[in-house]
């Protein structure tokens, strides 16, 4: 019935349904594709001609692709025939959300062809990712979509094989699906939905695993904060309680990607860690971790600061590191022959020395409110129009300002010291 194409079209779409049914019933080994070429072929010529009033042959139709992607031998035909670029226009440009929710479904399977994968990237990827991207950030109800996530999380799927593409990983950050899948696991633990959280989880560690731009954006939108309460949080809602291990591992690479997320998350920084250029302390703010862009952008706050530690921007840091390095050398020189502590405690006295005198020198601590230090922060906020300070630029500094500074120099003078504060985002 599918296969007359003269047959009313509410007929042909009950048969596309069944045949889908039957075939996700089938074992890989269990299907002939021969038998099934004439429907392999009648599916892509009503993508390929059906009219635009009959939304739901083509939903049936492009659920049945669907259904026959998930073996091999069918895959494999359907992309030799185009039916890639098929369902790519109808995620893209279809006027009715349940042909793009029924392309990302195909594409979900269809996406697992390499040549198919690279060949969309290279020449399609901001429509694939938009409109997968679309149909993620979407819920439904129609009864087909069994329980409103079928789509959804089939989106998920086709970004996370997406992800697992170098390429795709620079498209998915370039065009803004990582805000959608973060969202996607915020609303799902919300609603305490395990399966759609199971999958974001999935698609995201498929995306940041590698670390990248994905990774620094996941941490923006605060994927870092969620994958930690899903792992330490007591009594975890009904249904997320197998989601702890994933959630650790996602954790695990968030916190690989970016030593500001590690930092304000944890509040440590590890003796083997190189503190990186770019690296900032958000200090109090216990909003979130936010993009040093997008802390830039705020308007100016009395009750933050950021200290950017970027030598690459600071020409004052820069040459602090110079300075420092100079110093070591000194102290190796005049302490030729000393055993290892004796050398290092001789460079760590030198390094805690020059910082003390760059941030203002000794100060007792019933003087801190006379040093000036918080009048200097909102002199540069205000000199900056930002709240992001540049540490080469403070005059004056506390234990937390001479502790990221040491910790700075003393990496690229091969000292290895371990960086905490006591007060940190706990989540």
């Amino acid at each position: 019935m599918f296969c007359t194409l003269s047959a009313p079209h509410e007929a042909r779409e009950a048969a596309a349904d069944a045949i889908a049914v039957i075939c996700d019933e089938w074992e890989e080994g269990q299907i002939h594709v021969y038998p099934l070429e004439g429907v392999l072929e009648t599916a892509i010529l009503t993508l390929s001609k059906v009219e635009h009033g009959s939304p739901g042959l083509v939903r049936a139709t492009i659920n049945l692709v669907a259904s026959l992607s998930q073996h091999l031998e069918c895959r494999r035909l359907f992309v030799e025939w185009g039916c890639g670029q098929l369902c790519l226009n109808y995620i893209g440009s279809a006027q009715i959300i349940a042909k793009r929710a029924a392309a990302a479904s195909a594409l979900s399977y269809l996406l697992l062809d390499p040549t198919l994968r690279a060949t969309l990237l290279y020449t399609s990827s901001p429509l694939l990712i938009q409109g997968l991207a679309e149909v993620a950030s979407r819920s439904f109800s129609l009864d087909w979509f069994g329980d409103g996530g079928i789509a959804k999380r089939a989106a998920l799927r086709a970004l996370g094989i997406l992800g697992s593409d170098p390429t795709g990983r620079e498209a998915i950050a370039s065009e803004g699906a990582i805000p959608v899948m973060v969202g996607v696991l915020q609303d799902s633990i919300s609603s305490a939905h395990g399966i759609n959280a199971a999958v974001a989880l999935s698609s995201l560690y498929s995306c940041c695993c590698e670390g990248g731009k994905c990774a620094i954006l996941a941490c923006e939108e605060g994927a870092l904060e969620l994958a930690h309460s899903l792992t330490f949080e007591s009594g975890a809602a009904a249904g997320l309680l197998r989601l702890p291990k994933m959630a650790e591992l996602l954790e695990a690479k968030l916190k690989q990607a970016s030593a500001s997320a590690r930092y304000f998350l944890t509040g440590r920084i590890e003796p083997n860690e190189l503190l990186p250029d770019g690296f900032y302390d958000m200090e109090s703010c216990t909003s979130g971790f936010k993009s040093i862009s997008s802390l830039e952008s705020q308007p100016l706050s009395a009750y933050f600061s950021v200290i950017l530690a970027d030598s690459t921007t600071d020409q004052n840091l820069k040459d602090m590191v110079e300075e420092s390095q100079k110093i070591t050398q000194e102290v190796e020189a005049a302490h030729d022959g000393c055993n290892f502590y004796e050398m290092e405690s001789a460079k760590i006295s030198a390094i805690s020395h020059y910082v003390s005198i760059k941030l203002g020198g000794e100060q007792p601590e019933d003087r801190y409110g006379l040093f000036g230090c918080d009048f200097q922060l909102s002199e540069a906020k205000k000199n900056s129009r930002s709240n992001v300070v540049p540490i080469g630029l403070l005059k004056h500094g506390i234990c937390l300002h001479r502790s990221i500074l040491f910790k700075f120099l003393a990496d690229r003078c091969g000292l290895q010291y371990v960086l905490f504060h006591l007060y940190f985002c706990s989540c």
